[in-house]
């Protein structure tokens, strides 16, 4: 993790049906930029668990600084 010390962007990603197992835990997903050059936006989760529950609606993604257009979409039905 940013061994050269340049932060990098994040930009159109979307992560979709993902689930995450294991022991019960304070899990959380994080979308974080390091600044405004460096910025995390358009990431879109769809259809992601975490330990049987879905990430929409759970709080347990948590959101920082320089990041935008973050949507969180439960299962299609």
């Amino acid at each position: 993790y940013m061994r050269n010390q340049v932060p990098g962007h994040i930009r159109d990603v979307r992560f979709r049906n993902v689930t995450v197992t294991g022991q019960p835990g304070p899990y959380r997903i994080q979308v974080i930029g390091a600044d405004e050059k460096h910025e995390a936006r358009a990431v879109r989760f769809e259809n992601v668990q975490v330990l049987g529950q879905p990430l929409h609606g759970s709080g347990r993604l948590q959101m920082g600084s320089h990041t935008g257009e973050i949507v969180v979409e439960p299962a299609a039905r």
